[in-house]
């Protein structure tokens, strides 16, 4: 794995992740166990997330928000969360995907 795919892996990912779940329940009004499915994590995890902030959540939205929005869009639609996680690293790092 390329050195900046674990960098986005361990610190951006729960953030975008984060975002997601509140675009989701907030905005689209899904539930818990709804968002769960969909992203393939466990309901306390949702539960967590959707809980947890941090001034580095609101950094990340205001920088990726377009990218957000069309993920919650893809993961809406049934596509693959983890595939439209590449479009997020590269809007983050600037870096191609090594996929």
């Amino acid at each position: 794995m390329k050195k900046e795919c674990e960098t986005f892996v361990i610190k951006l990912l729960p953030v975008i992740k984060r975002l997601l779940v509140r675009i989701l329940i907030r905005e689209y009004g899904l539930t818990q166990k709804e968002v769960a499915e969909k992203l393939n994590l466990s309901q306390p995890t949702v539960s967590f997330y959707f809980n947890q902030t941090s001034k580095e959540d609101y950094l990340i939205e205001k920088k990726i928000r377009k990218q957000l929005i069309d993920i919650t869009k893809g993961v809406l639609k049934g596509e693959d969360f983890s595939k439209q996680m590449c479009g997020a690293c590269y809007a983050l790092t600037k870096t191609k995907c090594a996929y």
